[in-house]
């Protein structure tokens, strides 16, 4: 396990590449990111992110796992995820556990759907993967207080990988295929998706409180969405071989 996880799986077909491209990627804002979360590493005393992941990966041995997403489907097919099962859960999807017992949670989240649904995990024994990129590592100082609480049992994940200890970098673009991404580097062969609705044309406030439980989504949104559509369709296709 690489602290850049299934990163030969994306580059092999060029698909990252493709992505950083129609995106518009700027590697110098993914720099600074970078550089702020290993300042915040540093000042929480982060564990090893490899440390952790291990830990998570004993867990998930001999439980069924899902993926759970932000999308339409998850608002009632969240209902079908069996107790005593490993749930990757984006964002905000994550506050739908509040109605599952026996379960173990692990939070992919940039904390667009606020702090609530990370913090529900970790309350309820799980772990948290938190992305800092160009759009949030402005304000992440400012809970690192909040941080500092979670740091047993969180990751931080960056875009680009600044050369300093408590990093790992996830591709990806949204939670959701991030979660992914993470699931099958963990090496869990068989997983059950739940709202992980990557060719819907809508998405719900678990996503972000713009949206009510079924809005069309931003040309941006959809256009993060579908390219994550190809990575999580490239892994499995990958998965089968």
């Amino acid at each position: 396990m690489d602290r850049v996880l299934c990163w030969d799986l994306l580059r092999a077909s060029d698909l990252y590449r493709m992505v950083l491209s129609d995106l518009g990627f700027d590697l110098d804002l993914e720099w600074d990111a970078s550089q702020i979360a290993c300042i915040v590493a540093r000042t929480i005393n982060v564990r090893d992110p490899l440390e952790v992941l291990y830990e998570i990966k004993n867990i998930s041995l001999g439980r069924k796992a899902y993926i759970l997403g932000a999308g339409p489907n998850a608002l009632k097919g969240y209902k079908d995820i069996e107790s005593g099962s490993l749930v990757f859960c984006a964002d905000g999807a994550c506050s739908l556990i509040r109605d599952l017992r026996g379960v173990i949670a692990i939070s992919i989240t940039d904390l667009d759907g606020g702090i609530e649904p990370a913090d529900l995990v970790f309350s309820r024994d799980g772990y948290l993967v938190i992305q800092i990129h160009g759009d949030n590592y402005r304000t992440i100082l400012s809970i690192l207080n909040i941080l500092k609480r979670w740091r047993e049992r969180v990751i931080l994940s960056t875009q680009v990988l600044y050369p300093c200890s408590g990093l790992l970098v996830i591709p990806g673009f949204t939670d959701g295929d991030r979660a992914y991404v993470l699931a099958k580097a963990l090496g869990i062969s068989e997983i059950t998706p739940i709202g992980m609705d990557l060719d819907s044309e809508f998405s719900t406030y678990l996503s972000k409180n713009i949206y009510g439980e079924r809005s069309p989504a931003t040309i941006w949104k959809l256009r993060k969405l579908r390219w994550g559509l190809r990575i999580v369709s490239g892994l499995y296709m990958l998965s089968i071989l």
